[in-house]
């Protein structure tokens, strides 16, 4: 009995310790649980920035920061610092929850929004803590989640969660957000660079296309969304620019269909925001890792395509 009731001390004790960490460290915990809230982290580490894209996988590959900055700089605007807040497997309910919450962000000036089918996936917010269902064993959880940061930190327990809470900790701050796999954070934490030199471009140039026709009621709850991100950057004085980014295929791509382009054009209408449609856009297939992403290459060269064509519109004050 008395090696029972040591064993069962010292299990309180561990369990105690593993609380107090959790409860010290929880916000970390969790957002090393979640792809969407661990780019929230790692923007948090970079801040201030001037200029946040926000996206899916696809924004991930075709937007580099330094790129960018680099064509805006060589344009004649000042240097402007830039962050990649796309998350892979993403949905237009993450977009808005990531957009509201940075819309305030220090030295914000400008955000570029994607608007593709890919984005408009909808699902609820994964780390919601509320479980799903009244019955017993969901309010049993409920009351666990609420009242102890070990149980609602439980998922930074797998191991790609893990490998997310050492990049918060010891080298955030080294990541702009295009980092994609495994490869490319290791290629960050050891000095390699992700951009591709000028030298290696085709010679191709892509400008934007005017969106129009179809119907936009069919996207009438994303068309809200998008009106109420738009907004909360508006409110706090950001400039915000909604951009399709190219496919591979430019006959059959989801975002050239009727319904999708007056999606963008009804988004242009309500809010006033310029929409950099590239989905007619042509480039080689060397500039594509697969249908709907830029290769390193690809997205290097985009980027540059992306800054040329915003000094051009109305967005000329917040890049300058």
């Amino acid at each position: 009995m008395r090696r029972l009731g040591a064993y069962l001390l010292a299990l309180a004790l561990i369990g105690a310790a593993l609380e107090l960490f959790a409860r010290g460290f929880r916000t970390t915990l969790i957002d090393a649980s979640h792809r969407a809230l661990f780019k929230a982290a790692l923007l948090d580490r970079r801040l201030p920035v001037d200029v946040v894209f926000f996206g899916s996988s696809r924004t991930g590959e075709a937007l580099r920061p330094m790129s960018f900055s680099d064509e805006l700089a060589a344009g004649g605007a000042r240097r402007m610092s830039a962050f990649n807040m796309s998350v892979q497997y993403t949905s237009l309910e993450i977009l808005d929850a990531l957009a509201t919450r940075f819309a305030a962000a220090p030295g914000l000036r400008l955000a570029i929004v994607e608007v593709t089918k890919h984005q408009l996936t909808r699902a609820p917010v994964p780390w919601s803590d509320a479980p799903a269902g009244a019955d017993f064993d969901a309010r049993v959880g409920g009351w666990l989640v609420a009242h102890s940061a070990l149980v609602a930190a439980r998922k930074v327990l797998v191991l790609d969660s893990l490998a997310r809470l050492f990049a918060i900790l010891a080298v955030g701050g080294r990541f702009d957000g295009t980092e994609q796999f495994g490869t490319d954070y290791a290629a960050k934490i050891f000095g390699g660079a992700a951009d591709v030199d000028r030298s290696a471009y085709a010679a191709v140039e892509c400008a934007p296309v005017a969106s129009e026709g179809g119907d936009p009621s069919l996207f009438a709850g994303e068309l809200e969304i998008y009106t109420r991100i738009a907004g909360a950057f508006s409110a706090r004085g950001v400039q915000v620019v909604f951009y399709v980014p190219p496919m591979q295929d430019t006959v059959t791509a989801t975002e050239i269909d009727p319904n999708h382009r007056a999606l963008r054009a009804a988004l242009h209408a309500r809010t006033g925001a310029p929409v950099l449609d590239f989905s007619t856009c042509q480039l080689p297939p060397a500039y594509f890792r697969d249908a709907i992403h830029l290769s390193h290459v690809g997205g290097s060269h985009f980027s540059r395509m992306l800054a040329r064509a915003l000094a051009k519109e109305s967005v000329a004050r917040a890049v300058q």
